[in-house]
């Protein structure tokens, strides 16, 4: 009893396992890029938490299970909702004018 316990204190104090059970869709028709995760990853903890970790957790979990080639999961997806929230890639002219308007 006590060591049930002390299992499922331990699975919700793994803050990178919490953010892959609740974030990604596992299927083999499905492959999303490490920066994906890496975004969703920002964008989870700091909605959930008020800070962000490195994704390195989270790649080395997945790596146990998942093959990566070429900055690629094969077999995972993020979730809908993620999708939506995150954008994976920024041009050099967007980070502009980011920084402009927070200043202008």
């Amino acid at each position: 009893m006590v060591t049930n316990a002390t299992l499922k204190y331990r699975e919700e104090q793994n803050k990178p396992t919490q953010f892959i059970n609740e974030c990604l869709v596992f299927n083999s028709n499905y492959n999303v890029p490490k920066i994906l995760i890496s975004n969703a990853c920002k964008v989870w903890f700091e909605s959930n938490y008020k800070y962000t970790i490195s994704p390195k957790a989270i790649f080395e979990i997945l790596d146990k299970d998942y093959e990566c080639i070429n900055g690629t999961y094969y077999g995972l997806m993020l979730k809908e909702s993620l999708t939506q929230t995150i954008n994976p890639i920024k041009t050099k002219e967007s980070i502009f004018k980011e920084e402009f308007d927070k200043h202008f």
